[in-house]
């Protein structure tokens, strides 16, 4: 968990620096992240639980490079509930904590922005 967590701060650095800078907006990024989580998830594997990490960290790769929030948000979803049940098979109080409010706001997002946007837009 933590060597992915690690490759995704360079991630998200990248990907910030998108809307600047031509070199961050390429499809390379990408490839090279997939590459990244997946070989860091096959350096630090420890059984089957291992994959759901990789699975997380590669949805979300996909969903910071959309450029459309709701996008964003459905590409995204998987994430938290693979990395919830990895650390509750792990122990991890502190990640289970996290992932359940990552869960949550994004519940709530999805209302607030996709569902409740949607039905005033309707009725204007």
């Amino acid at each position: 968990g933590v060597a992915m967590n690690a490759v995704s701060i360079v991630r998200n650095s990248v990907f910030y620096q998108s809307e600047k800078h031509a070199w961050a907006r390429h499809k390379a990024w990408i490839a090279v992240f997939i590459l990244l989580y997946t070989g860091m998830g096959l350096l630090t594997w420890d059984g089957w639980f291992s994959i759901l990490p990789i699975i997380s960290m590669l949805t979300t790769t996909f969903a910071f490079w959309e450029p459309n929030p709701t996008r964003i948000r459905l590409l995204s979803f998987p994430a938290p509930p693979c990395w919830l049940a990895y650390n509750i098979a792990n122990g991890s109080v502190a990640g289970i904590i996290t992932e359940s409010f990552s869960i949550v706001s994004l519940i709530i997002a999805f209302i607030r922005f996709d569902i409740l946007h949607q039905e005033e837009k309707a009725k204007i």
